[in-house]
């Protein structure tokens, strides 16, 4: 994972490094710190020359085999990215991802791919499909234009790079090409810059050079007036980066990250990374409502995020996505399980989410209840629900099962908790099922397998795991909450979730547990 150094500090480039063991909360504005970035007007004229500059200098520091990127950006108002690359060995084969998760064409934004021979003479390189080029003679230099435009879907904000209105988010995953097939560690990264502008990340600078050792998780927040508030959680050396004045405090994000983090430190596991950056970036186009889109890689949670002019809600929202956005840290970040288990690291996590919401004071239990009800009522809304398990499921999530891996899996993982909590009288609950988890996270296997093995461990879980994950059991939440002191109301148009007028005392019991006050 990113960001896993014992000094970690997130940094601007050519920054000077902070004492990162500092237990006091400090804020600083980005602007203040590092030397001086190349002016927009005379990066327009040289940026011809300055990338294969700090290209041929950065080779002096590394070894022959490194790729060497240089991301430019010749304009505040242009969304687009020049990129130069120098790889000694040469390759034949550029690669560029087309798609990630929903989001299809990444890689039709490239454009004017151009590559220079290992001799030193010019080459050509053709397009031979969808973000793919092929070089006649093996290139040892490449140069292409990223056209940064937002994402057709808001939704989509924190999963692809995009510039727009004076800041915006870089991924690597989506920007730089794999080499004949390979990926590097570590790529070395330059930025040039305008000069209003700076960059932040989970990654520390080393000879004012970003040594990216995972690419798929590297992410880079880019604009004006970047600041970062710092604090200790635990072991857990945290940053919380923004470019914008909201209606809430600096503040009030740190202390509800810290209560998030701390929660999940206690009823999981301690602090599955040594560090972990915030990134709260603006909406470039504000809007009355409160919007956000969210994603973790690595150590980073990047939120793009409107808060639609209403301080109370807003917070409350930003506090919610961070509930179920944290819990990444630890799954399935935090785990070495493979394969396709959405089913479980998002539908389960809704579920955590929800109950950590009311743990902390977010949500109170009648929401609580009232979320479960509406994501009944979204699985009840598709036709073919049950076609697939979960499993299967999740191994077609982006062709169309996106909705049911996401709403049937949180069902499955609130009935779990419930069984849970009621056949142990309130001794255990689903943490106990992570918590199993991460016994194992050192090795390497298939995930749905081990999560499988681990409901099965209480006997109460494994007819119900294999009836409703491994196979396409139909969820009927009326005839399964009933023992738990639950049911489900309706009005012909929507659903509710309420307890029971008269609870006995082992219900009483389970339902406190949840977060019923009374």
């Amino acid at each position: 994972m990113l960001g896993s150094s014992k000094y970690f500090k997130t940094q601007l480039w050519q920054s000077q490094l902070v004492d990162a063991h500092s237990l006091r909360v400090r804020t600083r504005n980005f602007h203040h710190l590092g030397e001086p970035i190349l002016s927009a007007t005379l990066l327009r004229c040289l940026f011809r020359i300055l990338p294969l500059l700090l290209i041929v200098l950065s080779g002096f520091r590394s070894q022959a085999q490194d790729l060497k990127i240089v991301i430019t950006i010749p304009s505040e108002a242009g969304a687009e990215a020049l990129i130069d690359g120098q790889y000694s060995p040469g390759a034949t084969n550029f690669s560029f991802r087309n798609s990630y998760g929903s989001v299809l064409g990444l890689a039709e934004r490239i454009e004017g791919f151009d590559v220079v021979a290992n001799n030193g003479g010019a080459t050509t390189a053709q397009k031979v499909g969808p973000g793919e080029y092929r070089s006649t003679t093996r290139a040892t230099n490449f140069r292409y234009r990223v056209k940064l435009g937002l994402p057709e879907n808001q939704s989509d904000m924190a999963h692809t790079s995009w510039l727009e209105g004076g800041s915006g988010l870089l991924m690597l995953a989506d920007l730089v090409p794999k080499l004949d097939g390979l990926e590097f560690k570590p790529l070395i990264v330059d930025f040039l810059l305008p000069s209003a502008w700076r960059v932040a990340s989970a990654i520390k600078p080393t000879a004012n050079h970003f040594l990216v050792q995972k690419s798929e998780t590297a992410i880079f927040f880019v604009g004006r007036s970047l600041r970062e508030t710092t604090a200790q959680v635990g072991s857990i050396q945290f940053a919380f980066i923004t470019s914008s004045k909201w209606s809430f405090s600096d503040g009030q994000v740190l202390k509800i990250a810290e209560e998030v983090l701390n929660d999940y430190s206690k009823r999981i596991v301690p602090d599955p990374t040594s560090s972990a950056v915030l990134m709260l970036v603006p909406f470039p186009r504000s809007r009355p409502e409160v919007q956000w889109s969210a994603e973790t890689r690595g150590s980073t949670t990047a939120i793009v995020f409107n808060e639609g002019g209403k301080q109370k809600y807003a917070l409350a929202q930003l506090a919610i996505a961070l509930t179920h956005e944290f819990f990444h840290f630890w799954v399935p970040n935090g785990l070495a399980l493979t394969g396709d288990y959405d089913w479980f690291f998002e539908g389960f996590t809704i579920y955590q989410a929800s109950q950590t919401a009311v743990r902390l004071g977010y949500i109170d239990f009648n929401e609580y209840l009232n979320t479960i009800a509406r994501v009944y009522h979204s699985y009840l809304s598709v036709q073919d629900r049950d076609r697939f398990s979960l499993i299967e499921a999740s191994q077609r999530r982006f062709t169309g099962e996106s909705s049911v891996v996401y709403d049937k899996g949180m069902l499955v993982g609130f009935l779990c908790d419930l069984i849970l909590r009621y056949e142990s009288d309130g001794r255990s609950s689903l943490d106990d099922v992570y918590r199993s988890l991460f016994r194992i996270r050192g090795e390497s296997q298939d995930a749905n397998k081990a999560i499988i093995k681990a409901l099965s461990l209480y006997a109460a879980l494994k007819q119900f795991a294999d009836a409703y994950i491994v196979q396409n059991g139909s969820l009927e939440l009326e005839g399964l909450i009933g023992r738990y002191g639950l049911e489900i109301q309706s009005n012909g148009q929507e659903k509710r979730l309420v307890t029971n007028s008269r609870l006995d005392p082992r219900q009483l019991r389970v339902l406190r547990s949840l977060g019923l006050r009374h």
